[in-house]
């Protein structure tokens, strides 16, 4: 259990410090898609298979076993990151949209 909330309040506060660090840069419409977006690729699990229990960030595992071994054996945790990263920029562009429609004074 402590393991778990580790690992996500270590994801929110790393998301949380980039969007922070990044308001200089960034337009105030996008610092919320930004966020979503780094929640997207930090918060992502990696899921290595039947028999083993553990949870890792996904960006990790991939970057880890990219960098020791090759794209292959980190294949079962680029797809969930992918995943994930499609589903949280799908997000943000509703989001986007959604702001760009409704604050449209008419």
């Amino acid at each position: 259990m402590y393991a778990i909330s580790t690992y996500l309040l270590s994801g929110f506060l790393l998301a949380f410090l980039l969007a922070y660090f990044s308001r200089n840069w960034l337009t105030p419409s996008l610092k919320a898609p930004c966020f979503l977006i780094f929640l997207g690729i930090f918060l992502v699990p990696a899921y290595p298979g039947d028999g083993i229990e553990t949870m890792a960030p996904a960006l990790v595992v991939a970057a880890f076993l990219a960098f020791t071994y090759d794209f292959d054996a980190a294949s079962h945790a680029v797809r969930p990151l992918g995943l994930g990263l499609f589903f949280s920029c799908f997000i943000s562009l509703l989001l986007l949209v959604s702001r760009a429609v409704f604050s449209k004074k008419s």
